[in-house]
């Protein structure tokens, strides 16, 4: 017969379960946080893109109004 020590180290089914799922669960969470970084990143990008598309702009018309 295996003695409660042994029992108690191995754990009972329902805890090994639950071990399982925060595991799962904590792997699910870092990758939400993942890619909410990432799309966070990516709406700054675009953000900056569009900035730096204005400044062309502007100094275009800066160079054309110089010569009217």
């Amino acid at each position: 017969m295996v003695s409660q020590k042994t029992m108690k180290t191995l754990g009972t089914p329902q805890n090994l379960e639950t071990k399982a799922m925060d595991q799962k669960s904590a792997v699910v969470q870092k990758m939400h946080e993942e890619f909410t970084s990432f799309r966070s990143t990516m709406e700054e990008l675009y953000m900056l893109k569009k900035v730096a598309a204005d400044l062309r702009s502007y100094r275009r018309m800066i160079k054309l109004k110089k010569y009217d």
